[in-house]
């Protein structure tokens, strides 16, 4: 890496539910926009996020679920038990 230039990490994000991934391009708090909007029902889904090659996962409900004709998705964090 040269290190005249600035830092920019690689960042992917996704939803995983049901054995496949569902691409996100941005996030906000409790509000996501999907890459291409599909139908799925309400339910619990995890959000994935990828920096640099190493991922995070957090539980999530999908309160209204998502549909072809809604990119933006709320979604409540899903308490972790201890």
């Amino acid at each position: 890496m040269d290190e005249n230039l600035p830092y920019s990490a690689e960042i992917d994000m996704y939803l995983e539910v049901g054995g496949r991934q569902i691409g996100v391009s941005s996030c906000l708090v409790n509000r996501i926009r999907i890459t291409e909007p599909c139908d799925l029902p309400a339910g619990p889904v995890t959000f994935v996020i990828v920096v640099d090659g190493v991922a995070r996962k957090r539980p999530f409900y999908l309160r209204h679920g998502l549909s072809k004709d809604r990119a933006e998705v709320e979604m409540d964090p899903v308490e972790r038990s201890h």
